[in-house]
């Protein structure tokens, strides 16, 4: 007679997505993320770059921030599943038709663990999944996968990052300002050495704005 046996898949379900719907969440998270914060360090423009305009570089910043973190709230929601199944390739196989068209796997892990049945040695095999899916599909998504296997542990969480995420996008607006009045005060001087000091001031704010916008596409994405 043959032994059924039971294949362990641990499907580890990380689900990072942003829901434009979530403006009128009231819970308060208070954990911190680290979603690929900047590198860069934020240095304060020249002093010469708001000059014209009669305001410091920190009051347009805080201004922009206090204006644009009003808009709707940026939730990053994740979650943990395991399953247990008792074949890891037809499991699988149903795994990628539920994920669809709703997201994609970003990673897997697969290994195997011996296992002793009646003195007999059996191969487990064990899969570490990481799975990107869309917003309107994550509950939905969670709840589909007790159909492929028994759901051994799940668990969801969220965190608003809307501050970090409007503090990037001022910043880089603010990087685009002091780009602007830096090529306009590089057309009024004559000094030579002032004049390569401003250009290559000039490179370092275009590549602290392409650090900037990778963050918040990464985040969007």
């Amino acid at each position: 007679m043959k032994r059924k046996i039971s294949i362990l898949l641990v499907l580890l379900l990380v689900v990072v997505i942003f829901a434009g719907c979530a403006a009128n969440k009231t819970a308060d998270y208070t954990s911190e993320m680290s979603y690929g914060e900047p590198s860069v360090q934020y240095d304060k423009a020249p002093a010469y770059t708001y000059a014209e305009s009669g305001a410091s570089s920190d009051s347009v910043y805080a201004n922009s921030v206090q204006t644009t973190h009003n808009s709707e709230k940026k939730i990053v929601k994740y979650g943990s599943v395991t399953l247990e199944v008792n074949n890891y390739t037809e499991a699988y196989s149903d795994l990628q038709a539920l994920l669809g068209d709703s997201g994609y796997l970003e990673s897997s892990n697969i290994w195997k663990t011996p296992r002793y049945v009646n003195g007999e040695k059996i191969m487990l095999t064990n899969a570490n999944l990481v799975i990107r899916i869309s917003e309107d599909r994550f509950e939905g998504f969670i709840k589909d996968l007790e159909n492929i296997g028994l759901m051994v542990t799940q668990s969801t969480n969220s965190d608003d990052i809307s501050y970090m995420y409007y503090d990037t996008d001022a910043r880089v607006k603010l990087k685009q300002d002091e780009k602007a009045r830096l090529e306009q005060y590089l057309t009024e001087i004559d000094d030579a050495k002032v004049y390569f000091e401003i250009q290559s001031r000039i490179t370092d704010v275009i590549y602290e704005i392409e650090q900037l916008k990778g963050n918040i596409l990464r985040w969007d994405n």
